[in-house]
């Protein structure tokens, strides 16, 4: 059985006696968490398949009630030993939870007998409404409130990370967008990378970096541009607009929408032109001593529409 939602896996998970859950580590672990029973036996499957066979034994012969086993990163078990753990999915008197970072051979068994809950096939946009809903949840259970349009400036940040800010609002019930620039950490290098280079290619926009970041640069105006193409290809080729979302999968459907139409103005010459630039510029780095501002003068000077 497959669920789609933490809370509906939460409550799910109380009446099967295995349970999978495909996500990174921190949300699984707060997902498998809620459902440990009187003791749980934590462990890699990474350990050896004895020590392994060991604690699903030892959960079956001493269980006074039913008594959780938890073996994380569940897809690093090989299929002969995914073959030796298969004959205790069925045991009722054991409740056995999986983590795993991705697919793994087990989840054809755990489907038949047990609950799973994936978020390897997480649309990007389906995943930032999760998370958002899920820490808006988090905040309120320390009886804290926070404003809708700040819940998005704590999406990437740890479960650790929010302790710490509802920790350094205090007494206070409510936290604003101050107390979250003080505590939460700020926006990854490559994030910042990365809108620097929408702001280029997409808005014409003037930008300057870091000294010591210039490869970063150039690595995220090839992506920028690298999609900028494929959406003008797209509209050039005329492609129903309904399978767009197969070539664009990372793409909010509304960015995309948004971006079409500076697409259909700039046409794949553009983007063409821009990759090209990029592709002379990673050169030069090779080749010569340059300096960094002046070749990302020179790389936006080329690139701009004229």
């Amino acid at each position: 059985m497959r669920v789609d939602s933490p809370a509906g896996f939460v409550k799910a998970a109380q009446s099967h006696s295995v349970c999978l859950v495909i996500a990174n580590p921190e949300e699984r672990a707060r997902l498998l968490a809620p459902c440990m029973k009187s003791y749980t036996e934590q462990i890699s499957g990474q350990a050896p398949i004895e020590e392994i066979l060991g604690a699903l034994q030892a959960a079956t012969l001493f269980s006074a009630g039913r008594i959780s086993v938890w073996i994380d990163d569940a897809d690093k078990l090989s299929k002969q030993h995914v073959e030796q753990i298969i004959p205790y999915l069925a045991r009722t008197e054991t409740h056995i939870l999986l983590g795993a970072n991705g697919k793994t051979p087990l989840t054809k068994h755990v489907e038949k007998v047990g609950l799973i809950f994936d978020l390897s096939d997480e649309k990007p946009w389906d995943k930032e409404k999760r998370l958002g809903f899920t820490i808006q949840q988090y905040i309120r259970d320390a009886y804290k409130s926070i404003e809708p349009d700040l819940v998005g400036l704590l999406i990437g940040s740890s479960f650790a990370e929010i302790d710490k800010l509802i920790a350094y609002v205090g007494d206070r019930s409510h936290i604003d967008r101050s107390d979250i620039a003080a505590i939460i950490n700020p926006p990854k290098r490559e994030e910042t990378m990365w809108k620097i280079a929408e702001n280029i290619v997409w808005e014409a926009k003037h930008e300057t970096i870091e000294e010591g970041l210039l490869m970063l640069f150039l690595a995220a105006m090839q992506s920028v541009l690298t999609t900028g193409l494929k959406l003008a290809l797209l509209i050039e080729e005329n492609v129903p607009r309904d399978t767009w979302e197969t070539y664009l999968p990372k793409m909010w459907p509304k960015t995309i929408d948004k971006r079409a139409l500076q697409a259909r103005q700039f046409g794949p010459g553009y983007f063409r032109k821009g990759l090209d630039t990029i592709l002379e510029a990673n050169r030069l780095v090779k080749l010569v001593s340059v300096k960094e501002r002046a070749l990302v003068d020179l790389v936006q000077l080329k690139i701009y529409p004229s």
